[in-house]
């Protein structure tokens, strides 16, 4: 993550930003000499100095008077907010935070294996002490109870599979970490335990290809959603909660508990979306690849849980013609398609941005998602309802998800 700091040091204590906006001030700046902010003005009445944290900071004595530090400017002027300023300045003034091989890296150790430790086996040691560093690799509002909720821990290490009773360790570092997921396939019954899978991911691996794998071999279905145990479990647990408080009033009595539904979930395109949309309050499910297929069997069973389903499909090509063919599919599915606007930023492989996490890293108010899902819209452009009277359907159409059904099909 890039820092006012790192900016400051790029860019000779913030100096450089404020003449890019500036470039008048140049003769005199660190004088008492002033400059017309405005060409409008007759009489110049600003300047550059240095505040007594070392940063370069703008006053202009024609508007406030007071000390604006360089991202203020850049914020002010280009109508941006914070995490946007300091973005695009880094793309003007070149500073990065691209994966560095030699830091981003793990470290390696090994040791002879012990006599409990078989031979193609792996191990781990697993944590929850989460430092603050972890949680920013996954997402700007992440906190170990998100991670937690979700079934993720640290590997301090994970070793690759025993070989030659050699037992080789990745370990985990402050620029570098490796996360598990605890995966549930199915609970177990009869006193049985749950038959469980690891899934290992290492965000910050170079190698994209290889930021994923398994553990134990041969236990992870082919087919399986993430986050659907913990979408069920909270589902069972509402329901619990709810049944008690109605089978206690009086009124109910000799009254049949009906199920609820939890409001919503949302279908992420990965496992830093998917905690990112979990740091908000919501219940995220996502899949092992992008090309993933939901079967019509695994829909029904998520709406058993949820009045609105949403997707936020990646907005790169593959993400985008997924995203439409799952709302044509399924048309109830609420579609929350990101900007486009946050392309003109890269991420930290230099790539343009294009998830969710990469957004909710410029946007990350509990507002921003809020008024991103408003505008979120159904393919099915027609409400149906029994008339009271003749018990005949009756069907309403909605012409702004009309119009959305046939921008869709015609993208398809």
């Amino acid at each position: 993550m890039i820092t006012p700091r790192m900016l400051y040091e790029a860019t000779g204590d913030g100096l450089d930003i404020l003449l890019y906006y500036f470039p008048q001030a140049r003769e005199v700046a660190g004088t008492k000499n002033k400059f017309k902010a405005r060409e409008s003005e007759d009489d110049a009445s600003a300047m550059l100095r240095k505040g007594k944290n070392g940063v370069w900071k703008f006053i202009d004595f024609g508007d406030d008077a007071r000390e604006h530090d360089p991202i203020e400017v850049c914020m002010e002027v280009d109508g941006l907010r914070f995490s946007e300023a300091i973005i695009k300045l880094a793309g003007i003034f070149n500073v990065t935070d691209e994966l560095d091989k030699s830091v981003n890296c793990p470290e390696f150790s090994e040791r002879a294996a012990n006599q409990d430790e078989l031979e193609g086996k792996r191990y781990y040691e697993l944590s929850q002490d989460f430092t603050a560093e972890h949680l920013a690799v996954m997402g700007p509002r992440v906190k170990a109870e998100h991670m937690k909720a979700l079934h993720w821990y640290l590997a301090k290490w994970v070793s690759l599979p025993v070989k030659n009773r050699v037992l080789k360790k990745k370990h985990s570092t402050d620029t570098y970490p490796i996360f598990m997921r605890e995966c549930l396939v199915e609970k177990g019954k009869d006193g049985k335990p749950d038959v469980i899978f690891y899934k290992i991911y290492e965000p910050l691996n170079p190698k994209k290809e290889f930021r994923f794998s398994y553990t134990p071999p041969g236990v992870k279905p082919k087919d399986y959603i993430n986050g659907l145990s913990e979408l069920r479990q909270r589902w069972t647990d509402y329901n619990a909660s709810e049944r008690k408080l109605w089978e206690s009033d009086p009124v109910n009595e000799d009254k049949p508990y009906r199920e609820k539904k939890l409001p919503e979930a949302f279908i992420c395109s990965g496992e830093r979306d998917a905690i990112c949309v979990r740091s908000l309050g919501y219940f995220p499910i996502w899949f092992n690849s992008e090309t993933y297929k939901l079967s019509d069997d695994e829909y029904r069973e998520i709406m058993k849980y949820v009045e609105v389903l949403y997707n936020i499909p990646d907005i790169d090509a593959t993400g985008r013609a997924k995203g439409t063919e799952l709302a044509l599919r399924f048309l109830d599915v609420h579609t929350v398609w990101l900007p486009e606007w946050i392309g003109q930023y890269r991420d930290r492989r230099g790539k343009p941005r294009k998830d969710f996490r990469d957004w909710i890293e410029l946007r990350h108010e509990y507002k921003d998602f809020k008024n991103l899902t408003a505008v979120a819209l159904p393919a099915k452009f027609w409400t149906e309802k029994v008339n009271g009277k003749t018990g005949a359907k009756e069907y309403t159409v909605d012409s702004v998800c009309l119009l959305y059904f046939l921008r869709l099909n015609q993208a398809a």
